[in-house]
């Protein structure tokens, strides 16, 4: 009996309410079998077959109890154990299916130049099927080497791939760039503190790469080459921008300089002619008006109205300005500062703006500005 219930798999259930017997009585008038039954305290403990179970819902409404289910045995269990393993193992199977197929492909392709710009090796490299997916078997590293190396511009290309990762090194001409006649050797120095963020070498050689952090006076194209020649020297050449920080700062007293009435007032008159207003005789140089009469004149033809104001005389004068204000007014007087300390061609990238409140009541605003700008300058 036990082996077959273990086969068949059952449910041990308890039967809660006020009456559970009857529960019991009426599985047994429906023909469901309720076996090794017990009673607890309030409540009678009975196991029931696994495909019997869904039969006692009904039964236990209308009997006016609650069953509830303590455990499971049998095929019942082995077969939700199973379930949740199986789509476990599903999915570690997938998984495991994903990467093996994702690592037989290239994802990605990195490119260290520092002679010839980055766009132009990509370029290349797509025309010559190393892009992103395809199949690492067709990628030839060798093959690479050689076809870029039939660029003029390259004169060292190194091609390695590991794992989904291509990386690319363009080296530094080593060859002697062409001289010209009429030019005075120099080499390109940094101009200013920055970090490189790109670097295209035209003439000379290069003395630093993407990425690199240089100060100002620093070389970073190199004309004069004394050891690939003794006394050998060109003009150096090339394209560089480079990452920079700029900070500039304004401070704006707690005062403005606004114009407000003196105090002073006079009458003013005003004639409306075909829709143009002209003033007689205005009383001060510079005023504000506040209307007070207007009158229709009888002038035949000509519809002439007269308009009678209050001018108040306006003088400059310094006003105390809110927190706010004073703040605003830093921040805009640092702004027409920046204009002045980056070249209208550098690209912001970032704006920190700083606004500090002084003893004074002054505000002092800073910015600190991230942009890319061209760099460079020939020393001689």
């Amino acid at each position: 009996m036990k082996l077959w219930k273990n086969v068949s798999g059952y449910v041990i259930i308890d039967i809660m309410g006020k009456y559970p017997e009857r529960l019991v009585n009426r599985c047994a008038g429906e023909g469901i079998p309720l076996f090794d039954c017990e009673k607890l305290s309030g409540a009678v403990r009975a196991s029931v077959a696994a495909r019997d179970f869904p039969k006692l819902r009904p039964l236990a409404r209308g009997a006016g109890v609650r069953v509830r289910i303590v455990s499971r045995h049998g095929l019942v269990r082995a077969r939700r154990q199973l379930g949740n393993c199986a789509a476990f193992a599903a999915f570690l199977l997938l998984a495991a299916v994903l990467t093996a197929a994702a690592s037989t492909r290239l994802w990605f392709i990195d490119v260290d130049t520092v002679s010839v710009p980055e766009e132009d090796i990509r370029a290349a490299l797509s025309d010559l099927g190393a892009v992103p997916g395809v199949p690492k078997r067709s990628i030839r590293t060798a093959e690479l080497s050689r076809a870029l190396a039939l660029d003029t511009r390259i004169v060292n290309a190194k091609v390695k791939l590991a794992g989904v990762v291509l990386t690319v090194t363009i080296s530094g001409a080593d060859a002697m760039p062409e001289k010209e006649d009429g030019e005075e050797p120099a080499d390109i120095v940094a101009d200013r503190d920055c970090v490189i963020t790109y670097i295209s070498v035209i003439r000379g050689r290069a003395e630093t790469a993407k990425g690199r952090a240089v100060r100002a006076g620093d070389v970073l194209i190199r004309g004069i080459l004394p050891d690939v020649a003794e006394g050998y020297a060109v003009r150096a050449e090339g394209v560089i921008y480079g990452e920079t920080v700029c900070r500039v700062s304004a401070t704006a007293a707690p005062v403005r300089t606004s114009r407000i009435r003196s105090g002073r007032c006079e009458k003013a008159v005003s004639a409306l002619l075909f829709g143009r207003e002209i003033m007689l005789f205005p009383p001060f140089e510079d005023y504000e008006l506040e209307p007070a009469a207007s009158r229709v004149m009888d002038a035949g033809a000509l519809p002439l109205t007269v308009r009678e104001y209050l001018a108040y005389e306006l003088v400059t004068a310094e006003v105390e300005d809110t927190p706010e204000g004073t703040r605003e007014r830093a921040r805009l007087m640092a702004q027409e500062k920046l204009k002045d300390a980056l070249p209208e061609t550098a690209r912001i990238r970032s704006i920190l703006t700083d606004c500090r409140r002084n003893a004074d009541g002054s505000v002092t605003a800073t910015l600190t500005v991230t942009a890319v700008e061209r760099i460079g300058a020939l020393k001689k």
